[in-house]
């Protein structure tokens, strides 16, 4: 199955048919000198293919067999596999064949991948390590915008590798903004929402601006989708709920949704980046009243709006 496609290279899934070429990369010495302690033999490379396909199946990622457009000869292998360092869900490894080296293919495939793994993935963060001796793969991150993070022990040298974080800063705070995700448990601890949301589905944070609103920046991914293409009314509708709720309690009423009204004002395309900001307007006894509205960052259209009737509770019937 393709995954991706570049001006010059495919990347597309591994099968049980391409042992042979998964032999040819990771049994020559050249390949595997900085990633383990000797190449892999047939039976070895067989494992790996295996868990290729294993994570693919499993987490929608592998380090995917890249071939040249023009010849179909294959290039390596370029992808991801899952992880759980420094809060990135996936690394990014890049593997190439020696006589494929020093043509370019392996930034530009690397690029593609880390586009894919941010915007399709929903990944908020992407880590990378290499041998302590690998400048190449240094210099090659450094370019795709990683930035030091320390050192970490690889299990195939036994060695203290450099390690990297590529941050998606696009939901990072405007100036002025406060995160408020740690401050409030409401908007950390939801794990419908929270603060990254179901990979693939949306991201969100959320902040209290200058002026004391709150505020918030969201990424709906491909688990959104509902139309061909567009984002589904009720990831919209969550999002906003999310805000009205979360500036109820954060203002010191705890609160549950007695009615929401939400009105579309255009489509949003899957990959939206959006900001949202929420005002209570009214408190009357138990009854708050809210508004939010999301726009698009891009453009600053708006995508919908929102309000909302909260009733007061009692924290602890939630257990809160």
């Amino acid at each position: 199955m393709e995954i991706l496609r570049t001006e010059r290279l495919v990347l597309r899934t591994w099968t049980k048919d391409d042992l042979k070429t998964a032999q040819q990369l990771w049994g020559d010495p050249a390949v595997t000198a900085l990633i383990s302690d000797a190449p892999l033999t047939l039976e070895e490379a067989a494992d790996l293919l295996d868990q290729q396909i294993a994570d693919q199946s499993e987490h929608g990622v592998q380090y995917w067999l890249c071939s040249e457009v023009a010849t179909g000869e294959p290039v390596g292998a370029v992808g991801l596999r899952p992880c759980n360092h420094l809060e990135a869900p996936f690394e990014l490894g890049f593997h190439l064949l020696a006589d494929q080296q020093g043509r370019g293919f392996a930034f530009e495939a690397a690029s593609a991948v880390v586009r894919y793994g941010l915007d399709h993935l929903g990944a908020g963060a992407l880590f990378a390590g290499h041998h302590p001796d690998n400048h190449a793969s240094a210099h090659l991150l450094a370019r795709l915008g990683f930035e030091p993070a320390g050192e970490l022990r690889y299990p195939g040298t036994g060695l203290m590798h450099p390690s990297y974080v590529l941050h998606d800063g696009r939901l990072d705070a405007d100036p002025g903004w406060t995160p408020l995700e740690a401050a409030h448990p409401y908007l950390a601890g939801d794990p419908f929402v929270g603060h990254l949301g179901p990979r693939r589905r949306f991201r969100v944070r959320w902040y209290e601006d200058a002026d004391g609103v709150m505020v918030g920046k969201a990424w709906f991914g491909p688990g959104c989708e509902g139309p061909p293409g567009h984002v589904h009314g009720g990831a919209i509708t969550t999002i906003l709920d999310q805000a009205m709720g979360g500036g109820v309690w954060r203002s010191g009423h705890p609160a549950l949704a007695g009615g929401l009204e939400v009105r579309f004002r255009s489509m949003a395309p899957l990959g939206l980046l959006a900001r949202c900001r929420m005002v209570i307007e009214s408190i009357d006894g138990r009854k708050i009243r809210a508004r939010a509205e999301l726009t698009d960052m891009t453009d600053g259209r708006l995508i919908a709006e929102a309000t909302g009737l909260f009733v007061s509770i009692d924290p602890a019937t939630v257990g809160v």
